[in-house]
């Protein structure tokens, strides 16, 4: 019998040779899975959630997998609550996992977590962590995070660009936050009914939303420039303040370049660039500058530096190596 809460699975007659890792990517095909514990042939496997442990149950029992027959009922004396400790991946429940994970673009305001998740369980139900935020230019954006590659890869190259009918929330319903989303060709009549909106979703993947946001807030910002008639004050170079003591009214004195300003004021004892060197140029050298180099620079080599052969004394207390 089907327990409300159930999460944990009973799994056996595995194969001897699958690994852990194996055993967690073929159940989270189904969802997102908590811990697992590997006993030879048999396996404890805790979802997240009840309907992810019931799907998985539905989908794997009686299924040959690896040249065995898998029987999988519901773990018996399983406690119903909080799951407890982390992850089989060292996160905690329902935290992210930055893996596999695509961006859900163009969603209205007051869309819920429920639509968010029947969009991504179109491209397959390995989702691990769905969430809905709001980026830092204003627009909503949903996130979803997928166990499996083939899923995330599914949802970025056949559900991006897809018209999606949205039901919008009626004026006198309790809850005005509520929408229905459809794919475009889905069930329903086929009149346009007034009270639906057809919307177009990108999916896009998850490091590409920071250059999403640079392109919608240099676009945002070009079109309320045009919309308010936004003209862009022009900067004008303010002319330098004049010189101490220079009037403009009187002409440049003659050995002053082009320009308002008088020639540069050089330091004291010291000419123009033109001008005569400073006098400690022409002092003598110190002395010792040029004395000839020292005595033996022009000794002769040592007797049978270039005769092919030659033999040197060996130096003392020398010790020839071991033969």
């Amino acid at each position: 019998a089907v327990k409300e809460g159930h999460t944990r699975l009973w799994v056996a007659n595995l194969q001897e040779s699958l690994s852990r890792e194996q055993i967690i990517h073929l159940f989270e095909k189904y969802g997102a899975v908590h811990s697992i514990v590997r006993k030879g042939n048999f396996a404890s496997v805790e979802f997240e959630n009840g309907s992810e442990a019931l799907r998985a149950k539905r989908g794997l029992d009686q299924v040959d997998y690896h040249g065995r027959r898998l029987n999988i009922d519901w773990y018996r004396g399983d406690k119903f609550g909080k799951l407890e400790g982390k992850n089989w991946w060292g996160g905690q429940c329902g935290h992210p996992r930055y893996k596999h994970r695509v961006i859900v673009l163009g969603l209205p305001q007051g869309i819920g977590y429920q639509n968010v998740l029947d969009l991504a369980w179109e491209a397959g139900f390995s989702v691990v962590f769905i969430d809905i935020a709001t980026s830092r230019c204003g627009f909503i954006y949903g996130i979803i995070e997928y166990a499996h590659y083939d899923d995330y890869k599914f949802a970025l190259d056949y559900l991006d660009g897809r018209m999606y009918k949205i039901k919008k929330p009626a004026t006198n319903a309790t809850n005005t936050n509520t929408h229905t989303i459809k794919t475009e060709g889905g069930g329903g009549d086929d009149n346009k009914d007034d009270n639906t909106e057809e919307v177009q979703l990108r999916f896009v993947k998850g490091d590409e939303l920071v250059s999403v946001e640079r392109h919608y807030s240099e676009n945002t910002l070009k079109g309320e420039q045009k919309t308010n008639n936004y003209v862009a004050p022009t900067t004008q170079q303010q002319p330098p303040p004049p010189h101490q003591g220079y009037n403009p009214q009187q002409p440049p004195p003659a050995t002053a370049g082009p320009g308002p300003y008088p020639p540069p004021q050089y330091p004291p004892n010291y000419g123009p660039p033109n001008g005569p060197p400073p006098s400690y140029y022409n002092q003598p050298p110190p002395p010792g500058y040029t004395q000839p180099p020292p005595p033996y620079y022009n000794q002769p080599p040592p007797p049978g530096y270039n005769q092919p052969n030659a033999s040197y004394p060996a130096p003392p207390n020398y010790r020839p190596p071991p033969q």
